[in-house]
């Protein structure tokens, strides 16, 4: 070609440029895009119209037009990878780290993520129903493996250019630790450093690691919290005193868990008023309650109590614990209401920290109700 005739060309490019410029030809198939949405006419996109293997997906939008041809393409042809990773050079990073679905992979980005396929063409090209996560350099294991991609793939983007930063779907860039998706209620609250895997396994939150000090394996009450548990209640459910699940106890007193003896020992109960059980002000919890207790029973008073007391007091106290006995079966007898079983209930279960109280009220709980 003369110099001439390519001048005559480009003229011609030139003026068919013009000719298109107030809007791109629309071709069969293509999806009808809002024009608000589009970028403004100008004489480069109405060129990039007529040379344009197809219109670039939206994510890419602002990309159209020959002047950017070759932001994305090298001038021998083709779509170098290096042209990609200028923008997405997160993407870049994890192939250098080896880390996640691209640190594994090898081939050319164009080969998943070809463009000029539409305006609504899907360049991610993910099967989330068929995607095996082995790939990603990370398995899914226990319940993990039934969780849908959108439960955890929600975070921010981590490249600040992409179009869709901030919302949908992010493949890449989420937290491989545990924390990344589960807040701790640990925080704050233990008193060594330990791994999640120490306690739990990936079948279920639920499912602890059985405790193996040797290993640092599984929760030890006592190490990571220094509150130490006795028989009794190293045999008790988390719940049993930590409800809802996780929640702090508000103390560490016996009367925290245990209301209701520290009310009767006090001489209150339900509204009635006594004076205080002898033991209230002088005797530890623990020293009739045992730390080698493996289950809740009552004292024997014929041994408990004449540790302190001289052996005379064993019968005195068993006839107080017989007399309390016997109001409580009369009161089981004659109680019908829900509120008065409960009560019964509560004052069967601490009565001995103040038997003659706890005599009485179960009397008044025996007594005919009027109708």
């Amino acid at each position: 070609m003369t110099r001439r005739t390519g001048g005559i060309f480009a003229a011609g490019l030139l003026v068919a440029a013009w000719l298109v410029a107030p809007g791109a030809p629309v071709r069969a198939g293509d999806p009808v895009v809002a024009e608000e949405a589009l970028p403004p006419p100008s004489w480069d996109r109405g060129l990039s119209d007529l040379i344009s293997p197809g219109p670039l997906a939206r994510a890419h939008l602002d990309l159209e037009g020959v002047t950017n041809c070759n932001d994305c393409h090298s001038w021998l042809g083709g779509t170098p990878d290096a042209a990609c990773l200028e923008c997405h050079g997160t993407v870049g990073e994890r192939m250098a780290d080896r880390v996640g679905f691209h640190g594994g992979f090898e081939g050319a980005c164009a080969g998943c993520h070809a463009d000029h396929r539409g305006r609504e063409a899907d360049l991610l090209g993910l099967d989330r129903e068929g995607f095996a996560h082995d790939l990603a350099l990370f398995t899914l294991r226990g319940a993990h493996a039934a969780v849908t991609c959108d439960d955890c793939h929600q975070s921010a983007s981590p490249e600040p250019d992409r179009r869709d930063a901030g919302k949908g779907f992010h493949p890449i860039g989420i937290a491989r630790d545990c924390v990344g998706c589960h807040e701790s209620p640990h925080a704050r609250r233990l008193t060594r450093e330990r791994s999640c895997e120490a306690c739990h396994v990936a079948a279920s939150w639920d499912v602890l690691v059985p405790v193996d000090p040797a290993e640092g394996l599984g929760f030890d009450h006592e190490a990571d919290t220094r509150f130490p548990l006795d028989a009794l209640h190293g045999a008790l459910p988390c719940v049993s005193c930590h409800e809802p699940e996780g929640q702090d106890v508000p103390a560490r007193e016996c009367a925290t868990c245990h209301p209701d003896a520290a009310s009767l020992l006090a001489g209150r109960f339900g509204g009635r008023e006594a004076e205080p059980d002898p033991h209230a002000a002088t005797t530890a919890c623990g020293e009739c309650h045992p730390a080698a207790m493996t289950e809740p029973s009552l004292p024997n008073y014929a041994t408990i109590c004449t540790d302190c007391h001289p052996a005379s007091y064993a019968p005195l106290l068993a006839t107080r614990r017989a007399l309390l006995d016997e109001a409580l079966v009369a009161a089981r007898l004659v109680t019908q209401r829900s509120s008065d079983r409960r009560r019964l209930e509560r004052i069967t279960r601490s009565g001995l920290h103040h038997p003659e109280l706890a005599e009485a009220l179960a009397l008044e709980l025996a007594r005919p109700k009027p109708r």
